[in-house]
């Protein structure tokens, strides 16, 4: 049963459909940050709970400033991560009073304090993953990175702007157009092809366009958006070696650089990638990566992560 913590009976829809099919007797409550909160009075009737966050604190929120790692809900100063109110007062007591058997947490901060019963939760695979390409299919791709973002986070018009500035530095040609990608590969002479294209959500594409995009890349772009965390981590490695920041937030199933992911920190995207594509090792860490990518898919996840952890209460 999944419950709200809103009187009004709010549920974020896609943290709703992780949930709802997994199996458990225990009463799940999902809380996301929205203005309007008002505290649901039912959740006092709860003995026996589980707290998933999916909360986002924002497209840069800085939490190695404060020195306090993650948000612990019953614990944490509330105003520090952005919760003003006595609504949400009144949540924040009420779990301190009656702690969640477990918390699921998105933006889960691997240093500092944790509690033992907190564990990641992050977007699920929700699409079918492409089977695995050979080594010749994977070194023919004609895309060498790709970059399909929407604006969550600032940066993301700073790196589709210096992936255009720095192509005569870097000596590859850019497409900024998804409906351009064929014409732009049967074209374009030079081999070195790049893609970077902002696909707002009231225009987006059918994931099926996306995830043939990543087909024929090499590498996949996916860096933070409102929350460090983001849906594209999910869909950049279905069939691509995914490059995300090494950004301090701990996995389900961890991605490690240059095993199953390339990383680097904020800034050094491009020199990162331009190494990555010499990495004689890069088929294998995309490989692993598509691999890691299964144990996210919507079915195994819900089964062998989210229900094991509850299941072992």
């Amino acid at each position: 049963m999944i419950v709200s913590p809103c009187k009004s009976g709010r549920i974020d829809p896609v943290w709703n459909d992780l949930f709802k099919n997994v199996n458990t007797d225990i009463p799940i409550v999902i809380v996301t940050k929205h203005e309007d909160y008002v505290f649901n009075d039912e959740l006092l009737k709860l003995d026996k709970w589980i707290l998933v966050c999916g909360v986002e604190y924002g497209w840069d929120f800085p939490f190695e400033n404060f020195g306090v790692g993650t948000h612990i809900w019953g614990e944490s100063n509330l105003e520090t991560f952005g919760f003003k109110g006595q609504e949400w007062n009144n949540f924040n007591q009420f779990v301190f009073e009656n702690k969640p058997v477990i918390f699921f947490k998105r933006e889960l901060v691997k240093n500092g304090y944790m509690p033992s019963n907190y564990y990641p939760i992050n977007y699920p695979c929700w699409y079918d993953i492409p089977e695995t390409q050979s080594k010749e299919e994977f070194d023919s791709r004609p895309i060498k990175a790709n970059f399909i973002w929407g604006l969550s986070h600032e940066y993301r018009k700073t790196l589709h702007a210096e992936i255009w500035q720095r192509s005569g530095e870097f000596g590859y040609v850019v497409c900024d157009n998804i409906s351009n990608i064929v014409p732009f590969i049967q074209k374009e002479d030079n081999p070195n092809k790049w893609v970077t294209a902002n696909v707002p959500w009231y225009a987006r594409h059918d994931m099926n366009i996306i995830t043939s995009v990543n087909t024929l890349s090499k590498i996949s772009i996916s860096i933070a958006g409102a929350g460090r965390h983001c849906f594209r981590h999910s869909e950049s490695p279905m069939a691509s070696v995914m490059f995300l920041w090494d950004d301090g937030i701990k996995y389900s199933y961890p991605w490690v650089n240059n095993v199953n992911c390339i990383m680097s920190k904020k800034g050094d995207e491009l020199e990162t990638i331009m190494r990555a594509l010499n990495n004689p090792n890069l088929y294998e860490i995309y490989k692993a990566g598509v691999e890691n990518c299964r144990k996210y898919h919507i079915d195994t996840y819900t089964k062998d992560y989210i229900g094991k952890i509850i299941n072992g209460i």
